[in-house]
């Protein structure tokens, strides 16, 4: 009996760890980290960010940034955003994204190169006039880094085979790409490839963090469910509902992309 008491005991503890640090780490608003020379990211809170030498900045909401090998440019992703329950109209909203359950409109979104020697900024309206930038200039970029409560998670891209790639981003959250254009994105698992075809398990939740592009992810595929089709387990008693639970198959040679339940 008194074993039985100390366990349950112990596991109170765990637990009660566990939530006293996922009530922490949404709420840390202030963190740094020196990218090279004087520029610096900073984080804010408030889904504001600054990459800045104390001189020149790149202010707004940075979705991903990251800089090249030969430390002379920092490349973004720049958004700036309002929150979308304000109540005022406005005429320049591009579109709308959640970021950990809370919506928000966009009114700028652009790709960005800075080049620290001259401090010039190139805007991109696209991803892949960003890409062909960097291929035609030689600019070789470090994995990308996402922010995060208190600090930033590093991407982690792997190959599959026929140009696709698995590109891990935020915690449990990863994206299949083809030539560097997302196309699927939520919780993937169970990956296998072949010569023809690649296979894998996805599971999206109905909050969180919002692809990317939004509307360029997950085309044709069926819309989340009203209710949760079931668990997916993050973490240490770390649970989240998921609202759609399917297995996809991607054809390499014609590109299509069928699904069927789990």
């Amino acid at each position: 009996m008194k074993k039985c008491f100390r366990i349950l005991s112990l596991l109170i503890c765990l637990a009660s760890f566990f939530s006293l640090f996922g009530c922490i780490g949404p709420g840390v608003s202030d963190y740094n980290e020196v990218l090279f020379g004087d520029y610096t990211f900073w984080s804010t809170g408030g889904k504001q960010y600054a990459i800045t030498d104390g001189i020149t900045d790149i202010s707004g909401y940075i979705y991903k940034y990251t800089y090249d090998k030969t430390e002379t440019y920092i490349a973004a992703h720049l958004l700036q955003i309002v929150e979308a329950d304000t109540g005022a109209e406005r005429d320049d909203i591009i579109y709308e994204r959640t970021d950990h359950g809370i919506t928000y409109s966009v009114i700028y979104d652009k790709m960005i190169i800075f080049c620290a020697q001259d401090r010039t900024t190139t805007e991109f309206d696209t991803n892949a006039e960003f890409l062909e930038y960097c291929e035609s200039n030689g600019i070789e970029l470090h994995n990308w880094r996402y922010p995060s409560a208190g600090g930033h998670l590093e991407s982690e891209v792997t190959e599959l085979t026929g140009g696709y790639t698995i590109h891990n981003m935020r915690v449990n959250t990863s994206a299949i790409s083809l030539d560097g254009k997302e196309i699927i994105y939520g919780i993937i698992t169970d990956i296998e490839t072949s010569s023809t075809q690649i296979t894998f398990r996805l599971r999206r939740e109905n909050y969180g963090y919002d692809a990317e592009y939004p509307d360029e992810v997950n085309v044709g595929l069926s819309p989340l469910s009203d209710e949760p089709v079931g668990k997916y387990r993050r973490g240490f008693l770390d649970y989240t509902d998921v609202y759609y639970d399917k297995d996809i198959t991607i054809d390499i040679n014609t590109g299509e992309i069928t699904e069927k339940d789990h």
